[in-house]
């Protein structure tokens, strides 16, 4: 699911209208150069009208289909951390690091997690409080991005990520943005000191937080070069090595039985969960509910009697020994060991019927 990422048109404009107030007396701004400023806006108008239109979900939705309104202070919290995850994303040195944040692992952090969130937030204000364009579109995302991860959709580190992009978006442009204050004040140059002190403070806070970028970077390439990532790819190998790339298949967990139907370049197999045949997935209300693995087999059994073939089983999870012995299944291969534990696959075979 795509993140929802706030438009800084809003404060954009506002630059513009306090630009042409601020314009000194006698300088106009010439016919051609107002025609292409207002052409301007009105593409970035477009391009937010085409965002919506193509972002709004079809009706018959599956995916993140609840609305949260109702405040809820234990949620409320665990949303404003997300600061802290998106501006110090530090994975934990294991295989299972994808997603995981090791600072919250130490009690120390966990005590000072909240106040640091507050003052990553009032150091962007800080830092862009006399400069009204950059503010505005920092408070416009930031919050914005933390109002739909509260209300819609929590999501994953690749969407609070956004949160962190905000920031180096506002203080890469925040010197070119126009300083307000009285024309005295802005007349009068400010000493070296009064330049270096908050430009040396900024450099410092940001070395430290790219720092804990490296360091995460790191630490997810040693990971990721150590383990697998996913197990999609060596079960597809199998399949094909064993010859059975042709078989009818029913898999389940679908999102995770999709990536071996990629490798093996294979039209459709039969998902339970949505009750139909596919290759990719469709994330409609047919789908929302789980499906047993009881649930599971019986669609093999009735698909190998459909086709009179063996029905080669696909699951990202281990069957019962109960259920392979009522359903007389062949237990083929199992495949673990990957850093996403959704893409560990199980291989059965239903005798044909």
């Amino acid at each position: 699911m795509r993140s929802a990422r706030p438009c800084p048109s809003r404060p954009l404009f506002c630059e513009y209208l306090y630009l042409r107030t601020k314009q000194p007396a006698g300088l106009q701004t010439s016919p051609a150069d107002k025609k292409w400023g207002w052409l301007s806006f009105a593409l970035i108008g477009i391009g937010i009208l085409t965002a919506i239109a193509q972002l709004k979900p079809p009706p018959n939705t599956g995916f993140a289909i609840d609305w949260k309104f109702d405040y809820e202070t234990e949620h409320f919290f665990k949303v404003l951390k997300l600061i802290s995850r998106a501006y110090l994303p530090i994975p934990k040195p294991t295989r299972h690091f994808w997603n995981s944040q090791q600072l919250e692992a130490y009690p120390l952090f966990q005590t000072l997690q909240m106040p640091l969130c507050f003052l990553l937030i009032l150091f962007g204000v800080g830092l862009t409080c006399k400069r009204p364009t950059a503010l505005l579109i920092y408070l416009t995302a930031t919050l914005g991005l933390l109002a739909f991860f509260y209300v819609k959709y929590y999501g994953s580190i690749r969407h609070h990520g956004f949160l962190f992009l905000t920031f180096l978006t506002v203080a890469w442009i925040y010197r070119e943005c126009p300083e307000i204050g009285t024309d005295a004040q802005l007349k009068t140059a400010p000493t070296d000191s009064e330049e270096t002190r908050p430009a040396r403070a900024f450099s410092i806070i940001l070395t430290l937080i790219l720092g804990c970028h490296f360091m995460g970077g790191v630490i997810a390439v040693s990971m990721d070069t150590r383990h697998i990532f996913s197990c999609g790819k060596q079960t597809a190998e199998y399949i094909k090595a064993q010859g059975m790339q042709e078989m009818p298949m029913v898999g389940d967990t679908d999102f995770a039985a999709s990536t071996i139907v990629g490798y093996l370049e294979k039209a459709v197999i039969y998902y339970p969960r949505g009750r139909r045949f596919g290759s990719f997935i469709r994330w409609d209300s047919a789908r929302t509910t789980d499906v047993p693995d009881a649930a599971v087999i019986e669609a093999a059994k009735v698909l190998s009697t459909q086709t009179s073939q063996p029905v080669l089983i696909i699951l990202n999870r281990a069957v019962s020994a109960q259920l392979q012995e009522r359903y007389r299944l062949i237990n083929v291969a199992h495949f673990t060991g990957s850093t996403i534990s959704d893409e560990e696959f199980s291989l059965y075979q239903m005798p044909a019927h």
